[in-house]
């Protein structure tokens, strides 16, 4: 069995995908693709052309009604089918030891540090919306997920030191944020149609393989900080994208 130290698992913890995105962010990424695909196609915008051609057909209220849903309705069930395999995606690279879930036994106190959440619990109810999974009368709640190779290189580095804030007059992390943000967007990385906050645990988690030696540590970096050196480079690729 693993062993890990108090600072690891809260390190794993604060650098893992949440539950609710994880598959997503994991996802194969032709999956990947065709999610976000069909999140372009409005299902509200499909119902309204179709009502545009349903009011003068000559037909019954029964086959106009059918004939209003019927595009709405694939779009949906589209979706729903994606996010189905996406999510079965997730349970697979955990079974296969591809990928590590952490969270904290309920009810969570302030004092609780999170715990690795074994396999075998994957076998009862997941709910990712809110992050929880329950099985056997254990549950965990703000279950998060990393890679293997992110959780080797935790486990390898020893313990995770934390070092003191940088001192005035230093040179800022702001280098090695834009670094990460490029190359996320050299390998797909940086979804602009997602919120940058979003991107964040990336960030972090890509500083905490990369850039080992900052004096701050990658998780003890704000939202702030980030969004700082982040967000002129997410809107300037956005503005590129629309022009």
């Amino acid at each position: 069995m693993t062993s890990y130290s108090i600072d690891q698992l809260n390190h794993l913890w604060r650098i893992s995908v949440p539950l609710s995105r994880v598959w997503v962010e994991y996802g194969e990424p032709k999956l990947k693709a065709r999610w976000e695909e069909l999140q372009k196609v409005s299902a509200i915008t499909a119902f309204d052309d179709a009502a545009q051609h349903v009011g003068g057909a000559e037909c019954s209220p029964m086959e106009k009604m059918q004939m209003l849903w019927k595009k709405p309705q694939e779009i949906l069930t589209a979706r729903a089918e994606v996010e189905r395999k996406l999510k079965q995606n997730i349970l697979s690279y955990i079974s296969q030891g591809h990928a590590h879930a952490y969270g904290f036994e309920a009810p969570r106190k302030v004092a609780n540090a999170p715990i690795p959440i074994p396999k075998s619990t994957w076998a009862g109810k997941v709910d990712w919306n809110k992050r929880t999974l329950s099985h056997q009368g254990l549950e965990f709640v703000e279950v998060r997920i990393t890679t293997n190779g992110i959780r080797n290189e935790i486990l390898d580095r020893g313990n995770v030191t934390v070092k003191a804030p940088t001192p005035a007059g230093r040179p800022t992390i702001g280098p090695s944020i834009q670094a990460a943000f490029k190359a996320m967007e050299k390998v797909g990385e940086i979804d602009l149609s997602a919120s940058q906050r979003s991107h964040y645990p990336k960030i972090q988690a890509w500083l905490e393989l990369n850039a080992p030696d900052l004096n701050v540590p990658a998780a003890r970096i704000s939202d702030k900080t980030i969004h700082k050196y982040f967000s002129p480079l997410f809107k300037d690729l956005k503005r590129i994208s629309n022009l």
